[in-house]
């Protein structure tokens, strides 16, 4: 009954390490659910990162220009000119 017990603790771990050996890639984890989660970054993917920031950053430089135009625009005032005089009568 021991020896049972322990050779299915044995198998257990053993196929909960092959499992794991299975779900693990090289630098991350492929989930049937999720997809792929990894570690490991690529140099294009370290690109491709500092390329969407700075264009965040440009974005951000821009949103703040135009709201700095959209304030000044708002301060200025206006004034209408006035209508021409009527016409004088034949």
């Amino acid at each position: 009954m021991r020896l049972s017990i322990a050779l299915a603790a044995v198998l257990l771990a053993v196929l909960v390490a092959l499992s794991g050996h299975l779900l693990l890639q090289s630098c991350g984890l492929r989930l049937p659910v999720l997809g792929v989660i990894s570690a490991c970054e690529t140099d294009a993917a370290r690109q491709r990162r500092a390329d969407l920031a700075a264009a965040l950053d440009q974005t951000r430089d821009l949103e703040a220009e135009i709201a700095a135009l959209e304030r000044e625009l708002a301060l200025t005032l206006c004034k209408a000119d006035p209508p021409p005089p009527p016409p004088p009568p034949p």
